[in-house]
């Protein structure tokens, strides 16, 4: 049977799967959002990231890390907050 936490993110742009979230956050030591955003997997680097995705991502590193839904939102105010990683391509505002 094929595993869902192998899967693609659908909203990510690039292919990442909950699985391979969950490898960066054990054997590269992702611990917040942002740092998995700008430097573990280089998705800012895109234009593409969305909201969505940010989304997305909060909820398989929660899973790979064990917290819970306010850690998820507050990362996403974080990562939101933060202008260089959806405002990186969007001028004049957030995507």
């Amino acid at each position: 049977t094929c595993r869902t936490d192998d899967s693609p993110l659908p909203d990510l742009p690039q292919h990442f799967s909950a699985a391979e979230i969950g490898w960066l956050v054990r054997y590269r030591m992702a611990m917040r959002l942002e740092d998995l955003v700008l430097r573990r997997t280089g998705l800012v680097a895109t234009g593409r990231l969305t909201s969505a995705g940010l989304r997305e991502l909060a909820g398989a590193m929660a899973q790979a890390l064990g917290q819970d839904a306010a850690w998820i939102e507050g990362e996403i105010a974080l990562a939101l907050a933060d202008p260089r990683i959806l405002g990186f391509h969007a001028k004049g505002g957030l995507p």
